[in-house]
């Protein structure tokens, strides 16, 4: 880390930054070329290092070989609310560093953004804090109301402790702070499975009603019923067709002597045995 560490002493005393800012700057550099180093098994890396009022901008590229994710739907489309572009270039050439490939629009107002969303095909929402006109719980908020589904990740340069806890329990996915983009792909990562499996999920769910729907009119049609029994409680559950054919009110609590009652000849109505050929 020699040479990054000799980049960076020119840098910052040329920008004369505070003491807390420099050594931080320098734990991110260090952070980034790691990743590198780790993941992409680089022989070059450029390091550099720029003025852009009022940020100095750090940048780092190597000539490594770049992964694919098979855990990952290629590419991602990400809506990204987001005023500054270079913040929004860096989030992606994260995303890009670990194989995650992603096509991101990139809106700075509500009307942007609610244009976007009505377009639809995103797989999440990545989300600014604080913008001149617009601010993330409100977007937050926008998405739960017209895309319930969709997660939306914080990506924020606001460091307030209380903001991450807040932005979890109105529903966020994650708060990412911007100082540690690095956090970005775990992150992002989550975020795609969870949404996946609520998707599997609901559809599970859907095909369930859909099948229960279709035994429930099919036997109804061939007066044929059904039930379950739950061994640990010893709870006993009757189709609405198994009540129909044993003349009992769809309130009362099944129960085997409704079925075989303990001196038959007590019965009336129907003959049971012949209600009982016709139950499966």
């Amino acid at each position: 880390m020699e040479i990054v560490k000799s980049i960076y002493d020119l840098a910052v005393r040329e920008e004369c930054l505070a003491p807390q800012v420099q050594q931080e700057l320098l734990r991110i550099a260090q952070e980034a070329i790691s990743n590198a180093l780790r993941h992409a098994k680089p022989t070059v890396i450029d390091v550099s290092f720029r003025s852009r009022a009022p940020n100095l901008v750090l940048e780092v590229r190597d000539n490594g070989y770049k992964k694919n994710n098979p855990e990952m739907k290629s590419p991602l489309h990400i809506l990204h609310l987001e005023d500054d572009v270079m913040d929004a270039e860096l989030v992606q050439e994260t995303l890009l560093a670990d194989g995650i490939e992603c096509e991101i629009t990139r809106v700075e107002t509500e009307a942007g953004f609610l244009a976007a969303l009505e377009q639809g095909g995103f797989d999440l929402v990545f989300a600014d804090f604080s913008l001149p006109s617009f601010d993330g719980f409100s977007a937050l908020k926008v998405v739960q109301r017209k895309c319930p589904d969709l997660p939306v990740i914080f990506v924020s340069g606001t460091m307030v402790e209380e903001l991450p806890v807040e932005a979890l329990k109105l529903g966020g996915t994650d708060y990412v702070l911007k100082a540690r983009l690095l956090r970005i792909v775990p992150s992002v990562k989550r975020a795609v499975r969870e949404a996946e499996e609520r998707a599997e999920l609901a559809m599970a769910q859907e095909a369930l009603r859909r099948s229960e729907a279709y035994l429930g009119e099919a036997q109804k049609l061939s007066r044929t019923g059904s039930f379950g029994w739950e061994i640990s409680s010893g709870k006993i559950y009757w189709s609405e067709e198994t009540f129909r054919i044993f003349e009992c009110d769809p309130a009362t609590e099944p129960t085997l002597e409704l079925i075989e009652p303990a001196d038959s000849s007590e019965r009336q109505g129907p003959d049971p045995a012949s209600n009982r050929q016709r139950f499966t």
